[in-house]
This record gives C-alpha cells, structure tokens and sequence, in this order.
C-alpha cells in the first residue's frame, strides 16, 4: 500500500474493483482490475476518529461493503464511518456512535432470485415431479 498504515483489515468491492485496505486512522484503496494494481485514493480519518493514547480504541478496526458501493468502517471506539464510492468526492461521513468497544463489522447482500426464475424453477420441479409419477 502507499501509505503503509499498519494494514489491520482488506475488503474487495466488486462495484468499484477496488481493494480496500484500513489501518489505524486510513483507507487506502487499490484498483486491481487491470492485473497490475493501481493507487486511487487515500482518505485520513483522522478528523473523524477520536484520540486515545491508552488503549486501542480509536483506530480503524474492520472495514466491509455492501457490495454497491457503499463502503462502512468500524472503529474501536464505537464510531462508524461511511464512505459513498459511487460519487466522485468520496467524502468520509461519521455515521452515529454505536457504543465502545465496537470491533467487527461485515455488510453484505444475499441476492434474492426474481420472480420469474422462482417460477421456472417450480415448473422444472413440477415437471420432474410428474415423469417421476408416470415411471411408477
């Protein structure tokens, strides 16, 4: 990574293309669709992420997309961070304070088939269902 941010946490977005990589107070992101990766942005959260030398809270701990392009960083400390990658400014927001001690964090999406496949698929059932009747 360019910055070398003691990398704690990798994510591949699929939207972008991008490897995320969080380390503690940074996001770096990667382009790895060309086989060569290629630096594209790095954000200091700096600003976002509140001090505290005694402990571990405060850092970037996990960093997880919901695979549109919607990028969430957790940290330490109970923040959340929010970052768009479908816009150009890539603006970091600070979601909400979600309580301390905050650590793992994974979004995601299950895709849900369409109505029209549930369908073929219960006519494909129903078809072997019934060649089956008729063998026996």
């Amino acid at each position: 990574m360019k910055g070398s941010h003691d990398i704690h946490s990798l994510w591949f977005d699929t939207t972008t293309g991008w490897l995320m990589a969080a380390g503690l107070k940074h996001v770096e992101a990667l382009d790895v669709t060309g086989g060569t990766p290629v630096f594209v942005k790095e954000w200091d959260l700096s600003g976002l992420i509140p001090e505290d030398p005694y402990s571990q809270l405060g850092h970037i701990d996990q960093l997880s997309s919901d695979e549109f392009g919607n990028l969430f960083v957790a940290v330490n400390s109970g923040q959340i961070i929010y970052l768009d990658l479908n816009v150009a400014s890539y603006t970091p927001t600070l979601l909400t304070n979600v309580g301390a001690g905050l650590d793992d964090l994974v979004a995601g999406h299950t895709p849900i088939p369409e109505p029209s496949t549930l369908v073929l698929s219960g006519l494909g059932l129903l078809g072997a269902s019934l060649l089956l009747k008729k063998r026996h």
